[in-house]
């Protein structure tokens, strides 16, 4: 389908269309202005793109921070979307991230 309902997506009754194209950001949560920056270089962090990724925590530079902002520009074509998410950094060293993620958790942009 071209488009799915949060509730559909999440209940796995309707699947995200395969040609979407999902860019993912990291800010932090105490300052959504300061992108997530990398350990060591201090470039602004980048990640792979797809509907589902992993993120290595120890690689960013947020040992401040006890939150961060995921946000996800979804696109298909020239029609887009963006979400993001408020994640707390208890959840271990490495974050699984996918659109039910951000639309389980997710906070209008």
């Amino acid at each position: 389908p071209d488009a799915c309902l949060s509730e559909a997506l999440i209940a796995g009754t309707c699947t995200a269309d395969a040609n979407l194209d999902v860019a993912w950001m990291c800010a932090r949560a105490s300052d959504r202005h300061r992108a997530c920056r990398s350990r060591g270089t201090g470039a602004i962090a980048t990640f792979e793109s797809g509907t589902v990724i992993s993120v290595d925590i120890s690689a960013l530079d947020v040992d401040d921070e006890a939150e961060l902002v995921f946000s996800a520009l979804i696109s298909k074509g020239a029609r887009f979307a963006e979400t993001s998410v408020v994640l707390p950094l208890l959840q271990g060293p490495v974050l699984d991230l996918s659109i039910a993620t951000l639309f389980n958790n997710a906070e209008r942009a």
